[in-house]
């Protein structure tokens, strides 16, 4: 079962503190219902320009830290497994360190954020141990402790090299250190193990941005927005892919437009397109 924790939005995609995150926010999820938690995850953004500054998975009992957060006010989101907003708090730091989010009735976590199983999924089996290096790894996604979930995730794919999630993993862990070429290669085995994950196509897409192959980067934004279709990291891949190519058509506008409430740098790519190009 996939347990994505793409709360990373690495690189251009993340927005950067203007101040060095010295605070810690924690929150637990209360829900009407008896549920795993497991793919819940929330993530910390600016409350103006919407932009993410810091994320976690939420955990088995429903608590979540966020750490190393700067002052501020921020808006608080709680996620399920596909992207959906399930509940929202403003929070001002470091005047409030906790949060609670209450789910309504309706929602049942394990049946509403249930990531979907994959053809691959089911014609592959991960050892147990791979499995627990892989789990072992993401709760060092959690502190930031990259070089610790790169080995893990290394010992992991020793085990077994079609282990899709490993492979994404590992490559967005290389992505945070800046080891671009290789995270590209690990990001582009896990799609090919298994590309029924938008998420992991948009982490494969920037490694191919920040490498280089805008056109690369461009075929995977098309293939990750035919599963998010409206993502605005997506759109925001795509229209990045196709500004880098001199590619100043209708579409770039219109992916950038969309995506800019959420990625205000898009609409600075806009104000630079040439005379006479759509905007």
């Amino acid at each position: 079962m996939y347990i994505l924790v793409f709360f990373l939005v690495t690189l251009c995609l993340r927005a950067q503190p203007s101040e060095v995150g010295v605070h810690t926010l924690s929150g637990e999820v209360h829900a009407q219902h008896d549920s795993s938690f497991l793919h819940l995850r929330v993530v910390l953004m600016d409350s103006s320009s919407r932009s993410p500054l810091a994320g976690t998975m939420v955990g088995p009992t429903g608590k979540f830290d966020l750490t190393r957060l700067p002052s501020g006010v921020f808006r608080a989101v709680l996620l399920g497994a596909t992207g959906d907003e399930l509940a929202f708090e403003y929070v001002t730091l470091p005047t409030r360190q906790s949060l609670e989010f209450r789910l309504p009735q309706s929602v049942r976590p394990s049946a509403a954020v249930a990531a979907p199983v994959s053809l691959h999924q089911l014609r592959h089996r991960v050892p147990k141990k791979a499995l627990r290096l892989g789990e072992r790894a993401q709760r060092h996604f959690q502190s930031q402790e990259w070089r610790k979930a790169i080995e893990l995730l290394e010992s992991a794919l020793t085990l077994d090299p079609n282990y899709a999630l490993g492979h994404a993993l590992l490559g967005s862990a290389l992505l945070q250190v800046d080891e671009f070429p290789k995270a590209m290669l690990h990001l582009d085995r896990s799609i090919d193990l298994d590309g029924s994950s938008g998420e992991v196509l948009i982490q494969a897409g920037l490694a191919h941005h920040v490498n280089g192959d805008q056109a690369g980067a461009e075929a995977i934004a098309r293939r990750a927005l035919r599963l998010l279709p409206g993502k605005p990291k997506a759109l925001y891949l795509l229209g990045l892919a196709l500004v880098h190519q001199r590619k100043f058509t209708p579409e770039a506008a219109e992916s950038l437009k969309r995506a800019s409430a959420e990625f205000p740098r898009a609409q600075q790519l806009l104000s630079g397109f040439p005379s006479g190009a759509p905007k």
